[in-house]
């Protein structure tokens, strides 16, 4: 059985759709890691709360402490606090030592030095959570 040669156009035609195919699926692989990156989700228990810079203390499940910024537009839910267990939204005033909160977060740097601070764009806190103590 005889292998025929592809013809140059040919050639480069397979080329160029095979890059065309791998570029979207490079660009598809890098827009789903910025979807997934928005994600990240810290579970803990308040240890303070600085009520002039709008930060939280997190003694965090993962075995450290994490200050938490608290914007304005953050989004603070009451799980199972309202009336019959229902939800409802809370308040600044509402995030204190002690609470159960999980929550979602993500990075921005600020200035040249590469910091990042976690800022909260939603805190849920767990009303009647069972505590172990």
């Amino acid at each position: 059985m005889a292998h025929k040669r592809l013809n140059g156009n040919v050639a480069e035609e397979l080329i160029k759709d095979f890059m065309k195919i791998f570029r979207i699926s490079l660009l598809l692989f890098c827009l789903g890691g910025l979807v997934f990156a928005k994600g990240l989700k810290l579970e803990g228990i308040i240890a303070s709360v600085d009520n002039a810079n709008k930060t939280i203390t997190i003694d965090s499940f993962y075995g450290d402490s994490v200050v938490v910024k608290v914007l304005p537009n953050t989004e603070i839910e009451l799980e199972k606090c309202g009336v019959f267990g229902m939800d409802k939204y809370g308040t600044f005033k509402d995030l204190l030592p002690g609470s159960f909160v999980e929550v979602k977060l993500y990075f921005q740097n600020f200035g040249d030095e590469g910091k990042t601070n976690p800022i909260a764009y939603e805190i849920e806190i767990e009303c009647h959570k069972k505590k172990a103590y």
